[in-house]
């Protein structure tokens, strides 16, 4: 019993590292600052659209986008050089 919990922690903390590859944190950066951008520049700022509302959740919203891309094309590179 104890040993299936060492794996699978063992395992967890692979796929934490596999998807906190360096890609992956500059997509996260990007993303983030993609937020700021939108944030700053969009026509809703009366606060009628959920996400551009609100800084926090602009930032962690694009955040998420660019890691999801990054992790896409972090994916797709590393498939290509199976």
């Amino acid at each position: 019993m104890e040993t299936d919990k060492k794996k699978s922690r063992f395992g967890i903390r692979l796929k934490i590292k596999e998807l906190l590859n360096p890609i992956n944190l500059i997509g996260l950066l990007l993303g983030g600052i993609a937020g700021v951008i939108y944030y700053l520049n969009a026509d809703t700022l009366s606060g009628s659209s959920p996400i551009s509302s609100s800084l926090s959740f602009t930032i962690i919203w694009g955040a998420l986008i660019g890691f999801l891309l990054a992790d896409i094309l972090y994916q797709s590179i590393k498939k290509r050089h199976k």
